[in-house]
């Protein structure tokens, strides 16, 4: 079902695909599901109480400590949703944690929303993984010290979940935020990719402000490793301070600086 693609994110069509019969429903569903995040104009976020019912009782449990009722989920669903999952950016899952639990929370949960977002964020990517999801596209981008642990807890489910992100054919690192610390398992991540992923056709790496303890040398090795293990690498974006460009001297590519 080829043809499907070229819907794109025609959402219209694609739920009148549902209906026609069940090959077309599966496949349009599937597309449906592949990142639900990025639909700019779905504004009740109903994915999430779909999503949330593949929890297990102490998962929801979990939920429950924040105020995230268990009645506010689905009870049974008609497919493996989270198995669709191909494209994943962090920010836009973040970002849609904050406005769902905005709506959610009762009043007198407010103070501990920022909290709960974190426990979503981490039960949605251990919900993806159990469910055998497998991503296409995986875009890091974290533009605030709020995203720090969201980056931190990225790297670390993808380490210890190798299957989740072998197949990424499209990958971003993006860090924009001021005065933060380099994760620890920012050099063991690199090294995954190095070692796991080849699949890699479209690489955009984008960072700015970093404290990296004097680790640069060590990130252009890491990168220079990973680059040259792909197979299929057509694209290559940088962004990046003075620093780091330096330290992109030890690939022997051409490197652009973009200001």
């Amino acid at each position: 079902m080829k043809f499907y693609t070229i819907l794109g994110d025609d959402i219209s069509t694609l739920h009148s695909c549902t209906l026609v019969n069940r090959l077309w429903c599966r496949s349009a569903i599937s597309l449906l599901w592949e990142d639900p995040f990025s639909f700019n104009h779905v504004q009740n976020f109903q994915y999430f109480e779909i999503y949330l019912h593949y929890l297990n009782e102490d998962d929801k449990a979990k939920l429950n400590e924040y105020g995230i009722n268990n009645n506010l989920l689905l009870s049974s669903t008609l497919f493996n949703y989270p198995s669709f999952i191909k494209r994943l950016n962090t920010h836009k899952v973040s970002s849609s944690i904050e406005i769902w639990l905005s709506r959610t929370l009762m009043a007198e949960n407010y103070d501990n929303c920022q909290e709960a977002e974190k426990v979503v964020y981490r039960l949605l990517l251990k919900m993806f993984i159990e469910n055998e999801g497998s991503l296409d596209s995986f875009e890091i981008k974290v533009t605030s010290k709020n995203n720090y642990s969201y980056f931190n807890d990225t790297m670390e489910f993808a380490l210890q979940n190798p299957n989740f992100i072998c197949n990424v054919r499209n990958l971003m690192i993006n860090i924009s935020a001021r005065c933060i610390k380099l994760p620890k398992k920012t050099f063991p991540f690199l090294k995954f990719l190095h070692s796991n992923c080849n699949s890699i056709s479209s690489f955009s790496y984008k960072i700015f402000e970093f404290d990296v303890d004097n680790n640069r040398t060590l990130i252009g090795k890491c990168l220079s490793q990973m680059i040259f293990t792909q197979q299929n690498l057509k694209k290559i974006l940088f962004e990046c301070n003075n620093f780091f460009y330096n330290s992109f001297s030890l690939l022997k590519i051409p490197i652009f600086q973009i200001p």
